[in-house]
Formats: C-alpha cells, sequence, structure tokens
C-alpha cells in the first residue's frame, strides 16, 4: 500500500525509526496519522496494517478513510473499496487505538511530568504532559497559566489524574 502511495519508505524502515526515538527518548508519545482503503488495499495488507499498529503501540493514532481527490493518479486507480469497507476498517482501527491510548496512558501511572495547566474544568484544572498528554488535578489556587511537577495517580474513563508536587 505504502509504494502504491509513492511513499518512499516500508514499514520496517518506519518502525525502526520509532525505536530509535524510544530508544532516546524513553516514554515519548509517538503518534501517526493512518488511513484506510487506500485503491487496491486488500484484506490482507489492511491486516498487515493493524498488526503494525498494534506492534508500534502508537500513544494515539489519527484515522481516517481514503477520499477519492479529482485529478490526483489515485482517483482513477482500479480497486476502489466501498465506503461501507473503509468504514468497517476505521472502526477496527479505532478499537487498537482505544487500546494503544489506554496502555501507554497506564505505563504513565506513578510517572511525574511538567504539566502546562490551560484551564479550569469544574473542580479540576486540566492541562498537557510534556508528551502531550492531557491530564486532570485539583489544586487549592488557580494554576492555570502555570507549569507544574504532577505525579500521575490514576487512569479513570480514559483520562488521567494526578497530583502536583512541588
Amino acid at each position: 500500500t505504502l509504494r502504491r502511495m509513492g511513499r518512499r519508505y516500508t514499514p520496517e524502515e518506519f518502525y525502526a525509526g520509532i525505536t530509535l526515538l524510544r530508544n532516546a527518548f524513553p516514554g515519548a508519545a509517538v503518534t501517526t496519522d493512518i488511513m484506510v482503503g487506500f485503491p487496491g488495499e486488500t484484506e490482507e495488507e489492511f491486516n498487515k496494517s493493524r498488526a503494525f499498529t498494534e506492534k508500534a503501540a502508537f500513544s494515539k493514532m489519527h484515522i481516517f478513510p481514503y477520499s477519492i481527490r479529482e485529478g490526483t493518479r489515485a482517483a482513477v486507480m482500479e480497486g476502489q473499496l466501498t465506503s461501507d469497507v473503509k468504514k468497517q476498517r476505521v472502526a477496527i482501527l479505532e478499537k487498537v487505538d482505544k487500546e494503544n491510548v489506554r496502555a501507554f496512558s497506564l505505563k504513565q501511572i506513578g510517572q511525574l511530568h511538567r504539566v502546562l495547566f490551560e484551564q479550569a474544568s469544574g473542580e479540576y484544572y486540566t492541562g498537557h504532559t510534556t508528551n502531550y498528554l492531557p491530564v486532570f488535578v485539583k489544586a487549592d489556587k488557580d494554576v492555570t497559566k502555570q507549569i507544574h511537577f504532577v505525579r500521575v495517580t490514576d487512569y479513570i474513563s480514559g483520562k488521567l489524574y494526578g497530583e502536583i508536587e512541588e
């Protein structure tokens, strides 16, 4: 599929890059965009892509179906997939993404992160860690527009929670 898309890299080269990054920066959040349903994508190719996303354990994936763009080489390629097939494949990868996000988030429990707080949300202040994970923290004072060290304590219903450490 990558070759048909005109990409100049292989899955093996891409994975080697991910490995180098993670070795240099343990805990790095590695995200990706992934398109499903490119013309000619077989069930076997899709399953290889799914397996790759599981192996790569991305911290987040942006998943989208291929859509025809008039005037492009792909628009006239044989093997255009139906929208139903593309929707099914997106749904499958969304399940993989949800599990990858969960697994990556659970690894953050106990970790100390610098967090830039952006807004109040009910009784919590929300901000992002340096590896761009949203975290919710209760605080005695307004911490918006401030950076604090936060120890991640929980992952509940898809959200990270933590406590400010001074």
